[in-house]
C-alpha cells in the first residue's frame, strides 16, 4: 500500500538499496535450457544444490528447448547454474 503522509511505497526498500549501495543483488535474465517438458513456474535456479535464483517464466520452443526468464543472483551468472538439473545456457540480461 501507499501511504503519502508517511512517505512509504511499494519497493521502497530495493529503491533505496540500490541508491545507497549501487547495484542491486539480482538481476533477470533470458537463458535456454533443453527439457522434456515445460519447467513450473517459480521453480528453482540452482549451482551446486544452493539456491541462486528462481524461474520467472518460460516458452518451450519446436525441439526440446525452452526459452526460461529468470531472476538470479548476479555473481552466479558464470557459475553454470542449473534448472531441474539442466544446465542454462547463453544467459543474457534481458532488458
Amino acid at each position: 500500500a501507499v501511504n503519502f503522509k508517511k512517505g512509504c511505497y511499494t519497493g521502497q526498500e530495493v529503491v533505496a538499496r540500490t541508491h545507497y549501495l549501487g547495484k542491486p543483488k539480482r538481476r533477470m535474465y533470458l537463458g535456454s535450457v533443453t527439457l522434456n517438458k515445460n519447467p513450473e513456474l517459480g521453480s528453482d535456479v540452482k549451482e551446486d544444490d544452493e539456491k541462486v535464483g528462481s524461474l520467472v517464466n518460460s516458452y518451450k520452443q519446436k525441439n526440446s528447448e525452452s526459452k526460461v526468464l529468470v531472476e538470479l543472483r548476479i555473481e552466479k551468472v558464470d557459475a553454470q547454474p542449473t534448472l531441474n538439473e539442466k544446465e542454462l545456457l547463453s544467459l543474457k540480461i534481458s532488458y
